[in-house]
């Protein structure tokens, strides 16, 4: 699953000349695979979760992001200002995602 992600995302480049990287996508790896043009890549899970970007920085930066956005918006409100359409949608897209997330990894 992961390795699947993985060449999802672009993660399979082949070196075409002596500076040139071509990144692959799923269909063309397979296609050189079974062509015996390249072997099977040897990537651990270990590895591809390495270059990954969800560590904890980054989700305690998001959260503090969150949380300093929502208080904006609860502050306005008390104070009777109008919140855009926009802030009201990223707030709905904020929520639906942390639920999202309880139920992942959860």
């Amino acid at each position: 699953m992961e390795h699947g992600f993985f060449a999802w995302m672009g993660g399979f480049v082949l070196k075409v000349g002596s500076d040139e990287y071509v990144t692959l996508t799923p269909d063309e790896l397979m296609h050189f695979i079974r062509e015996g043009n390249v072997g099977i890549p040897n990537i651990s899970d270990a590895d591809i979760a390495d270059r990954s970007e969800r560590d904890g920085l980054s989700k305690a930066f998001a959260t503090v992001q969150l949380a300093w956005f929502v208080l904006q918006l609860i502050t306005r409100y008390f104070q009777n200002l109008q919140s855009t359409l926009l802030e009201v949608d990223t707030l709905s897209i904020a929520a639906l995602t942390c639920i999202a997330q309880f139920f992942l990894v959860g």
